[in-house]
């Protein structure tokens, strides 16, 4: 079996053209608008009790308690316990699409600022601001 990140972009493409198609089949055969089946399709995914994409409270406690609370992020040399009540905990996913992804041992706390944003490595588009990229205006908006 392969996790989410073994799969080809071919292997990708055919899951999505096939849950494309799971969705347009459902929608004609349930006289039920496309768009309405991929909303549901995604918050039943949201909150499904294996499939979820996110963490429960209690995955994220366990995750705290097997890791000490000390931030996994290997170029981290911070090893002093992270205060879950700051904001600056944040809990990371070592893989995604495997069994048990919200397992204690595939997440990680993370410092928010500077581990985790440095894991992912934002990259600046460019310098424009969001409500200039896209506008055709260089910034302005028309109303």
């Amino acid at each position: 079996m392969k996790g989410y990140s073994e799969l080809t972009e071919v292997e990708k493409k055919a899951i999505w053209n096939a849950l494309d198609a799971f969705i347009e089949n459902t929608s004609q055969k349930k006289a039920i608008y496309a768009e309405a089946i991929a909303t549901l399709a995604y918050y039943r995914l949201q909150r499904h009790p294996v499939w979820r994409r996110n963490p429960t409270k209690t995955q994220k406690n366990a995750s705290y308690k097997r890791w000490k609370g000390i931030c996994q992020y290997p170029p981290c040399k911070d090893k002093t316990p992270i205060d879950p009540k700051k904001k600056n905990l944040h809990y990371h996913h070592r893989s995604r699409g495997i069994p048990d992804q919200h397992g204690p041992d595939n997440m990680v706390p993370y410092h928010r600022h500077p581990c985790h944003t440095n894991e992912h490595k934002p990259k600046k588009k460019n310098n424009q601001s969001r409500s200039a990229r896209g506008s055709g205006l260089g910034g302005a908006r028309s109303s």
